[in-house]
């Protein structure tokens, strides 16, 4: 990911700045590095934010397979869905790091309410299975 100093200051040090806590950036290790190599990534490009081995020899589907084999950018939600997901748009943009489409994104799933339900609508849930 040439875009780890972008993606740091751009996106996790901004989301810390304006929505402490709720937004978790984590870098994904596509290549199948080693530990070693993937701190020198990070002693390179100065990241803070947490990085994942092997990104392309995860069982059951992985980044590489799924999102393509470089530079993927991934919105996850709270519900663990994927609402963003940068090889959908990346060849008619001709840049994977969309900076303004993911963060557009992530801004949208800031400003979903999240509905507090009482407990007779939770335990009216629970019964119904």
């Amino acid at each position: 990911m040439t875009d780890g100093p972008s993606v740091q200051e751009d996106l996790s040090e901004y989301y810390e700045s304006v929505a402490p806590g709720l937004v978790h950036v984590i870098g994904v290790d596509l290549w199948n590095g080693s530990p070693q190599q993937v701190a020198g990534f990070r002693a390179q490009t100065g990241v803070e934010f947490p990085l994942l081995l092997d990104g392309s020899a995860a069982t059951g589907g992985n980044m590489s397979a799924l999102y393509g084999p470089y530079d993927n950018y991934v919105v996850v939600g709270p519900d663990g869905r994927v609402h963003y997901r940068a090889s959908d748009c990346w060849a008619s943009l001709g840049d994977r790091y969309q900076l303004e489409e993911i963060r557009a994104t992530v801004d949208a799933l800031l400003s979903t309410p999240v509905r507090e339900r009482s407990w007779g609508e939770l335990k009216g849930a629970f019964a119904a299975e």
